[in-house]
């Protein structure tokens, strides 16, 4: 049995904790979210699992994730955070590799007996910054690619999708021989020579169209209320 490794950005929203948000200092869940926000992201991607078709609880990383939700309370417009989806049956093996990590991470107490040990740990803390700084600039350089990525897939479907028809408009615009066809495919009795009247008192108008749909039936001779039903039924389910 293998882990997907791979992080997601899942909406904080469709996320749920089986630990109480008052277990942590509220003050220090404001700093964690404001740094949040500042730099973009979490540095720990959480780790949870599916409970629902859109739905997810947390498995490790409660602290962080009840941070991203302060993070959305101060700023409605960060939404999303990076998570590690896993499966049911591994949640025990997870929780256990993170247990084990988190606690490698503990803050102990250092007795510092010489400015030698000083200037050491100094060293070590620098190099401990910029590693986290460099962590956070993949981050920012990854959740970057991956919302324009999303822009531009959001941008290709909308693309895709056909506007409706506006009935009015085509009768106002479309030339005699396109209303006959279209006529025809609404199986309209006598399409041709309703085509020709319908161009003819739109060419009386002053500004050469129809103002609705009550003018159209009151303009054109032999366009009864039926026909024109009939017409923006049919035209309007095109696309």
């Amino acid at each position: 049995m293998s882990l997907d490794l791979r992080t997601s950005l899942v909406d904080i929203a469709s996320i749920t904790s089986t630990k109480l948000r008052s277990t942590f200092s509220e003050s220090k869940l404001e700093t964690v979210a404001r740094s949040i926000l500042k730099s973009g992201g979490l540095v720990k991607p959480i780790i949870i699992k599916r409970i629902g078709l859109d739905s997810y609880q947390v498995v490790a990383g409660d602290f962080e994730y009840y941070s991203s939700l302060k993070a959305q309370e101060i700023d409605d417009n960060f939404e999303m955070i990076r998570a590690f989806i896993v499966d049911s049956e591994q949640e025990s093996f997870v929780v256990e590799q993170a247990s084990e990590i988190a606690k490698q991470y503990e803050i102990k107490a250092i007795s510092v007996p010489s400015s030698e040990g000083s200037s050491e740990l100094e060293s070590r803390l620098s190099n401990l910054e910029l590693r986290l700084e460099q962590s956070l600039n993949d981050i920012r350089r990854e959740f970057s690619q991956e919302r324009t990525q999303i822009f531009e897939r959001f941008q290709g479907l909308e693309s895709q999708i056909s506007k409706p028809v506006d009935p009015l408009y085509e009768l106002n615009v479309l030339p005699y021989d396109k209303i006959a066809i279209r006529l025809k495919q609404a199986k309209i009795a006598r399409a041709e020579k309703l085509a020709k009247t319908i161009c003819e008192a739109r060419s009386k108008k002053s500004d050469g169209q129809f103002e609705n749909y009550l003018d159209v039936v009151e303009s054109v001779k032999g366009l009864g209320q039926k026909t024109i039903l009939s017409i923006i039924d049919d035209w309007s389910s095109r696309r």
